[in-house]
């Protein structure tokens, strides 16, 4: 709800327990005086109503999709609330139709009825009156007496009625199953009339059916419907459940014990029957297994074509170094190191360059452009994100898309338009940013790929793997089948920068250095042991000292870096600081617990398809339509409008995780360092932080989570075979 929308009712509310003697439940029945208030996020709310035996009552429950002059029929128990006296507290309440004639026009005409509008609803309450919530259900035919109506609308308008009925009555028991108006209307969306079916049949098929129905969800719904925790449909939902959390964990397969172990964490069922269902869901061919690795069957499918393409796109013949001296005039200062890179890029299929800041990679990349134009190549730049475009473009002189854009993907068919049937047009294809990219899109990518074009993979195999599942450019760069060079020679003119000096510092398992006078200042090392006082220096930094020094806009210019979203240190608290810090903005909207402003820097959270917005990028709020319930949000290359059901995707973006933040640059990173995020803490994390900065790092924490992070060089393990199926592919 928009804040300022007071509730004034003096009544229960949502989260306020109910406290005091209860009766057995009951089923009461009446008519609703007036919606006193309602929670539009989760559709409950506290309505009055006079009951059938003309006694006043109040009523607390899902509410949402009934209104006033409504005859409603509820279940479940007589309470005392000690604050507001008797009430009822409703678990489910079904609609039963407009109760008055002014109820049933007003119902009529609110557009709930495809093709009744105000003038067409009075002419049917006026010829029928009380009857007319009869005739629509029950003789419908009788609807062509009134002037206007024929045959053919009849039948729409009667089919209009039954449908609107239908939904509202789900709609009410979804609402009393704790599922909120946004998700009930998604599963009505997916299955129709025969959504009440489907949820009593089975809920666990929400699960893998509906967005935003996780298992946990169904199973609660399950629970309540009184379905057996080994019931085959549960199990083979938790298996599957599983599967897909270890894929978001960024795994494209589990082996098989760990994956029964996993389920038997969630289902506490016995290991057999657990064991029972995956010989099942593996004989349908929702699992697939190879030798003890199981798998979601499309990542199977496009782990083994990402492995086939790259070997293919390995072979070729290389040229001399004769060839690629000819055209010395264009390759400008290149070392020997990039000049290889060069040769292999322009010679075989497939090049895969690595290597730490500082390295040269965007001045290969740009030289290999030249060089590709002068032999007359048609030449595709891209990156995984929004942002690393624009920087590749920058750099290069050269237009630049995100992979997305490249391929022309199409949020209709949630498919993309460039593919093996339609190939992109290019010799050369050059994707910056590499580490970023998962298994998926890269399948995508090489699909695409014309047959007789080269890719030059260009990324820095140290940082974080991708987000999404597998993790490509590490497997590349290891597997020692496909053509890898690695820059390793730092340019004097970047080793002016402590940014860069120690990012490569903490790669080879040194502390940072803290400079000298002579050293230019761009970096930074505050020692805060006690928490609060590390998160007041934050806001210091942040509201005054950095935007003094570096005359900057915090809002614009600064990004906050945490290991983790939780903790007095994670990015929710300290976005809440920052918001009332940087953004004291009376105009807001609120979800739960949620507050977005006028003018906050937020960020998309999960991929959204149809509003081409990805997870991760960045934005600012530029409007708020309290009236509409909606908000739009400034994105570097686009505007995109949200309303109240989807701000979930949304978070603050004040304070970002590391992980969020790779691929992105920003003018000036305070990083937060500090062993209550010791889970965390690994050389490859800090690593990714220190390189997020272009002008000006500042670390924040203690000498021990510092220690403990350069010395940690264990990299989180992934369960990917890309590398293996690279060594064994002929």
């Amino acid at each position: 709800m928009i804040r300022g929308d007071k509730d004034r009712s003096g009544e229960h509310r949502a989260g306020e327990p109910n406290i005091g003697k209860s009766s057995p439940e009951e089923t009461i029945s009446g008519i609703i005086k007036h919606v006193v208030f309602l929670n539009k996020e989760t559709g409950w709310g506290v309505l009055r109503m006079k009951l059938a035996d003309q006694r006043q009552a109040t009523l607390v429950g899902p509410v949402g999709g009934v209104d006033a002059g409504e005859t409603i029929e509820a279940q479940g128990k007589w309470v005392t609330n000690p604050r507001f006296g008797q009430q009822f507290d409703a678990r489910v309440i079904l609609p039963q139709g407009p109760a008055t004639i002014a109820g049933l026009t007003r119902y009529l005409s609110s557009g709930a009825i495809h093709g009744v509008g105000t003038e067409l609803a009075e002419r049917i309450v006026e010829h029928f009156g009380e009857q007319s919530f009869h005739i629509l259900s029950k003789e419908p035919k009788k609807l062509t007496k009134i002037r206007g109506i024929g045959k053919k609308t009849a039948k729409r308008i009667a089919s209009s009625w039954s449908k609107a009925h239908a939904e509202r009555q789900l709609l009410i028991q979804l609402y009393g199953m704790g599922i909120g108006p946004g998700l009930a209307r998604r599963i009505l969306a997916r299955y129709g009339d025969s959504a009440p079916l489907v949820i009593k049949s089975n809920p666990y098929v929400l699960a893998e059916e509906v967005e935003g129905i996780g298992f946990l969800t169904a199973d609660a719904m399950a629970m309540d419907l009184g379905i057996a925790p080994d019931s085959e449909f549960r199990i083979a939902s938790g298996l599957i459940y599983s599967m897909r959390k270890a894929v978001e964990e960024g795994n494209t397969f589990l082996p098989k014990e760990k994956l029964l172990k996993r389920a038997k964490t969630i289902l506490d069922v016995d290991e057999k029957i657990i064991s029972s269902s995956l010989h099942d869901l593996l004989a349908d061919s929702r699992l697939a297994m190879e030798g003890d690795a199981v798998y979601l069957p499309d990542l199977l499918r496009l782990e083994q074509v990402t492995a086939e393409r790259f070997t293919a796109l390995s072979t070729g013949t290389v040229v001399s170094d004769t060839t690629v001296s000819q055209e010395d005039t264009l390759l400008g200062e290149l070392d020997a190191q990039q000049r290889k890179a060069v040769r292999v890029a322009l010679s075989t299929g497939l090049v895969v360059v690595t290597g730490g800041p500082g390295t040269g990679k965007t001045t290969l990349v740009r030289q290999v452009c030249r060089l590709a134009r002068a032999r007359e190549l048609r030449v595709l730049l891209c990156a995984p994100t929004g942002r690393a475009a624009r920087r590749l473009q920058e750099a290069t002189g050269r237009n630049a898309k995100t992979i997305h854009r490249l391929l022309e993907f199409d949020p209709a068919s949630m498919s993309f338009g460039r593919n093996e049937d339609r190939p992109l047009k290019a010799d050369l294809v050059v994707v910056d940013e590499t580490s970023m990219v998962d298994l998926p899109l890269m399948a995508s990518l090489l699909l695409a790929l014309p047959k007789n074009a080269k890719l030059m993979l260009v990324g820095d195999a140290d940082q974080l793997p991708p987000v999404g599942p597998g993790a490509v450019l590490r497997e590349l760069v290891t597997s020692g089948h496909v053509p890898v060079v690695r820059l390793s020679h730092v340019y004097r003119q970047a080793l002016k920068s402590l940014i860069v000096a120690n990012a490569h510092r903490v790669n080879q398992g040194l502390l940072p250095a803290a400079g000298s006078d002579e050293t230019a200042k761009d970096y930074f090392w505050i020692r805060r042991e006690d928490p609060d006082e590390l998160v007041e220096t934050i806001m210091e930094l942040v509201g005054t000292r950095i935007p003094a020094r570096e005359n900057v806009d915090p809002i614009e210019a600064i990004q906050v870096l945490t290991p983790m979203n939780k903790g007095p240190l994670g990015t929710a608290a300290l976005n809440r600081r920052l918001q009332d810090l940087l953004n004291p903005s009376q105009i807001e909207v609120c979800k739960g617990e949620k507050t977005l402003r006028l003018g906050d820097r937020v960020m998309q959270i999960r991929n959204d398809y149809q509003k081409m917005v990805f997870n991760g990028e960045q934005g600012t709020i530029v409007s708020i339509d309290g009236s509409e319930e909606k908000l739009h949000v400034e994105f570097p290359d686009r505007m995109v409008e949200y309303d109240s059901n989807e701000l979930d995707a949304l978070v603050l973006a004040y304070a970002s995780t590391i992980h969020k933040a790779q691929g992105s640059e920003f003018p000036v990173v305070v990083v937060v360092l500090h062993t209550q995020h010791y889970v965390m803490l690994r050389r490859n994390l800090l690593y990714t932080a220190l390189t997020r900065g272009k002008e000006l790092v500042v670390v924040v924490g203690n000498d021990r989570a510092m220690a403990i992070a350069v010395k940690n060089d264990r990299v989180d393990r992934r369960y990917c075979q890309l590398g293996m199926r690279l060594s064994r592919t002929p």
